[in-house]
């Protein structure tokens, strides 16, 4: 009994990864970028902070890089985010976010983009956000719903609380990586509908430990 249980738990602190390793497969590494850059691996983005009964929960410090892209995109992915900022916004910070209008978004920026990779003769796939990525928002949010019901199911604040933290982690790498507004990200109000205020003892994660990451990013070329 005491195996089984363990392996339950197990399973369900991996959903993250499962839920965007089906996704980002369809991506493959097609999706071209200016010479010399790398986009930050999504395919695993709780693995960070996975857990087992056998060892304390520890945090790796792991290096990731901001998205280059060309003159032109960084135009029209700016003129995007003026353009669907607060409803983009709203929408993620709502009891029942509407998924399919973030994606739409996305979608008619990428639309854009590859027009004018066209004018300047370079690969229809270089500069865009692909599907698998920007789906992330949803991606993580519906594993974010399943891992939030098994902790009122055991009525465990602390495991819902540690998975919002999760969800917000995973949604700040994605929108600073891709040079997107910051508060693109789900309120806490989404855990405190469930499960209350923060516990006492569970310190509140900053930004500022994702935003790190990115500073190094040019020192891990060498590495």
């Amino acid at each position: 009994m005491a195996a089984n249980k363990k392996q339950k738990k197990q399973k369900k602190e991996k959903i993250w990864s499962r839920a965007t390793t089906s996704q980002n497969a369809q991506a493959g590494e097609e999706h071209a970028t200016p010479e010399g850059n790398k986009d930050v691996d999504m395919n695993d983005p709780g693995s960070d902070l996975e857990t087992s009964d056998d060892e304390p929960p520890t945090a790796k410090k792991r290096r990731h890089k901001k998205r280059k892209r060309d003159d032109w995109a960084n135009v029209i992915m700016q003129n995007f985010a003026n353009k669907k900022g607060a409803e983009i916004k709203n929408e993620l910070q709502s009891a029942t976010p509407d998924f399919s209008k973030i994606e739409t978004g996305f979608r008619e920026a990428n639309s854009a983009i590859q027009k004018v990779n066209e004018e300047h003769g370079v690969s229809p796939l270089r500069n865009i956000i692909p599907e698998a990525e920007y789906a992330i928002y949803r991606i993580s949010y519906d594993a974010w719903v399943a891992l939030a019901k098994s902790a009122l199911d055991e009525s465990d604040p602390e495991k819902g609380w540690g998975a919002y933290d999760r969800l917000r982690k995973i949604t700040h790498l994605f929108n600073h990586q891709n040079h997107l507004p910051a508060d693109w990200n789900f309120p806490p109000e989404l855990a405190k509908w469930q499960f209350g205020e923060r516990p006492d003892h569970l310190k509140e994660p900053s930004d500022l430990d994702t935003d790190s990451a990115f500073e190094n990013s040019d020192e891990s070329e060498s590495d």
